[in-house]
């Protein structure tokens, strides 16, 4: 990502019963790999961007999206 105004990378843990509150943010593209754990039940997890719930799975790839609309964990 050279030549961009900014670029990082961001890592966060989640433990059982958390969450990341709705939010919205001016980045417009936004990636987020989930890393779950054996222990992980993958029904309770999940992303939720605008009216759209992704949940989180062991066999797919991450998810991309624009984080201009609310979105929360």
């Amino acid at each position: 990502m050279l030549g961009t105004p900014f670029s990082f990378a961001f890592f966060s843990t989640l433990h059982p019963e958390s969450s990341i509150a709705p939010h919205a943010a001016p980045c417009n593209l936004r990636v987020h790999v989930p890393l779950l754990d054996a222990s992980t039940d993958p029904l309770q997890c999940g992303l939720r961007v605008g009216n759209e719930v992704v949940p989180w799975t062991r066999d797919k790839g991450p998810v991309v999206f624009d984080d201009a609309y609310e979105h929360e964990v």
